[in-house]
């Protein structure tokens, strides 16, 4: 498609009556393979189109007639449509929700915005992007069900907050991960939880039977952002201990 971005579809022999679109997240700089769950998703039955993105753009290169050559090339072949992504993975699997037809998402640590001024982490890359594709009530699909895990003593609660405000309670799942950090992927990923996550949502369409705070004691993203949280409140001692375990 162009040097920074490829979208591509994957699929098996057997006929699969589920297709999931990832979308990669920031940082990514790989356009080969089936990456960020799509693999794990081929074995167990799904189809995938994967949006892969070498640039931190949060998909506005995306040129507009694909999402009409993938829905001629897909158009009554499968019962299911689900969405996956972290950051701005999870920004595009929410934005592109209704044009894609999807009808679960779920999404890791997703912006709403990162051109408003009560989240500027992300401000440097905002300066050279043209948007075209937002999260609005317009571009939200209406019976879609969204997933969402985040870190509630993070930033992300505001993004959280303003999505959430988009979509009906019946249609909206939160799971909030005190001290994950962003993105919630890393502490999923260190405490072995990120495939059962994925796999409940799309599967089974649940959450509760997974203890997430359980094993957070090995992870190191949680120790890091509780090393961070300690510095900030001025907690010195503690934030070096914290950090110590990080490492």
């Amino acid at each position: 498609m162009s040097d920074s971005m490829r979208v591509e579809y994957f699929f098996t022999q057997k006929k699969h009556k589920k297709i999931a679109f990832i979308f990669t997240p920031s940082q990514n700089r790989i356009l080969a393979g089936n990456p960020y769950g799509g693999e794990l998703l081929l074995r167990e039955g799904f189809d995938v189109i994967s949006f892969k993105s070498s640039i931190d753009h949060w998909f506005q290169q995306t040129p507009e007639h694909i999402f009409s050559e993938i829905e001629k090339t897909i158009h009554g072949k499968y019962v299911e449509r689900v969405g996956y992504g972290s950051s701005m993975g999870g920004y595009a699997a929410i934005a592109f929700s209704k044009i894609l037809r999807l009808d679960r998402v779920l999404a890791l640590s997703p912006q709403y915005s990162i051109s408003e001024d009560f989240d500027k982490r992300w401000a440097f890359y905002n300066k050279s992007i043209k948007w075209k594709y937002t999260i609005n009530q317009s571009t939200i699909a209406e019976r879609c069900k969204f997933y969402i895990l985040y870190d509630d003593a993070d930033l992300d609660r505001e993004h959280v907050r303003r999505i959430g405000a988009l979509i009906s309670d019946d249609k909206l799942v939160l799971k909030a991960i005190r001290y994950a950090g962003h993105a919630v992927t890393h502490y999923l990923n260190d405490v072995h939880l990120l495939q059962n996550v994925v796999l409940e949502v799309f599967k089974n369409g649940r959450l509760n039977k997974i203890r997430f705070r359980k094993d957070r004691a090995k992870s190191k993203a949680y120790f890091r952002t509780l090393s961070d949280v300690f510095f900030r409140r001025g907690h010195f001692a503690r934030s070096l201990r914290a950090i110590d375990r990080a490492i």
